[in-house]
């Protein structure tokens, strides 16, 4: 005869690897049907028996019911949930972050360039979720600056000569630049070049022209030339792992919510079954279709051009704000989903399949929330 209590209390302790409901419901049944199979004189489970247990407590947790749709949902709703973590990790990251020189700095960095005191310096906060800088994140690059890429907030700085060659007039900046101990990128040839020392990143621009800072004015051949200092704070680099762990964050919440919310639907009586449904599919096709999938189209741009700056980022972030309301719509969609998995009953719902003809209005309503998402969103994406 087995050693019951030693055994039985060692199968008690594998079976703490699944949930809270499933041992309840089922954990009587499986610890009788092992205590029965176990040879006489058995004092702990084999091997073979402790795996199964555990990797079937892992199954019960963490993965949905068997099926590819519900493969599906979970995969998605882990998707969608950890591009939001990342929207909100990267943007806390970069509001947390100093992204703007101070005005001080960046009239003493324009007076470098200049050779003389700088003067009425213009702040240009930018906004870092500007589809337009995000899509012109490499220009820095394309201008020739190999140092750290700029955020987009400027502190601009502009100086009006008395020459005509903006040539010599950036060969002169340039010079005094490297003579104070800046790394400089670029050719004075094309009117442009970048500097970089400490914690500021320098645009240096010649035009000829009265162009101010604030986008006024006009470039004219002929005219005076204008020296245009841009001072930027480098990219917060820390953005990026915060963002890598939102998006991982997000994306184990998302998948682990799915799963939990799909077992729970198995247990709802048949109306409850078909509103869980209807409301989670719809929400996850919304959210797929406005959030989702420019976000992945984003970061598929950005993978095309060479080289990471940090800024890049700000992709979910970006695609979450241009989703605009929908987002939140969304949001609330998959919360009030998760509201009705909270009203699944304790015990599992009859087995069998979902009544159709008793309840064809509720379909057609389901069918018509369906296809008016579809739509929307359709639209939305175009």
């Amino acid at each position: 005869m087995n050693d019951e209590p030693a055994l039985e209390r060692a199968y008690r302790r594998l079976l703490l690897a699944y949930p809270r409901r499933f041992r309840r419901d089922r954990g009587t049944e499986i610890l009788t049907t092992l205590l029965d199979a176990a040879p006489p004189g058995r004092r702990r489970p084999t091997a073979w028996d402790a795996v199964d247990l555990i990797v079937g407590g892992i199954r019960a947790r963490f993965l949905p019911p068997p099926g590819a749709l519900n493969a599906v949902t979970a995969t998605l709703a882990a998707l969608l949930v950890g591009i939001g973590g990342a929207a909100a990790t990267g943007w806390l990251g970069w509001q947390a972050s100093t992204t703007m020189p101070s005005a001080q700095a960046a009239a003493a960095t324009a007076h470098t360039a200049f050779g003389e005191p700088a003067t009425d310096p213009v702040a240009d906060p930018g906004d870092p979720l500007d589809q337009d800088w995000l899509g012109m994140r490499t220009s820095p690059g394309d201008e020739g600056n190999t140092g750290p890429h700029p955020a987009p907030g400027a502190v601009q700085v502009r100086l009006r000569t008395g020459s005509q060659d903006p040539v010599s007039v950036l060969a002169g900046a340039r010079e005094r630049m490297v003579a104070a101990g800046w790394r400089t990128d670029g050719s004075t040839a094309d009117n442009v070049f970048w500097a970089s020392k400490g914690d500021q990143v320098v645009r240096v621009t010649a035009r000829a022209g009265d162009r101010t800072p604030d986008g006024g004015g006009s470039w004219s051949e002929g005219d005076p030339v204008s020296l245009m200092v841009s001072v930027h704070r480098p990219a917060p680099g820390a953005v990026t792992v915060l963002t890598l762990a939102g998006l991982l964050a997000g994306a184990v919440t998302g998948w682990l919510a799915a799963a939990w919310a799909l077992h729970a639907r198995a247990r709802h009586r048949s109306r409850l079954r078909v509103a869980t449904l209807v409301l989670g599919l719809s929400s996850l096709t919304l959210g797929v279709t406005t959030v989702l999938l420019p976000a992945l189209a984003g970061v598929a741009g950005l993978a095309s051009i060479d080289g990471w700056s940090p800024h890049d980022s700000l992709v979910a972030a970006a695609a979450v704000r241009g989703a605009g309301v929908l987002a939140y719509v969304t949001a609330l969609g998959l919360a009030g989903t998760a509201v009705l998995a909270v009203l699944a009953p304790a015990t599992p719902a009859p087995a069998g399949p979902l009544p159709r003809a008793k309840h064809p209005v509720l379909w057609l309503v389901a069918l018509s929330l369906l296809v008016a998402f579809l739509g929307l969103s359709g639209q939305i994406a175009l």
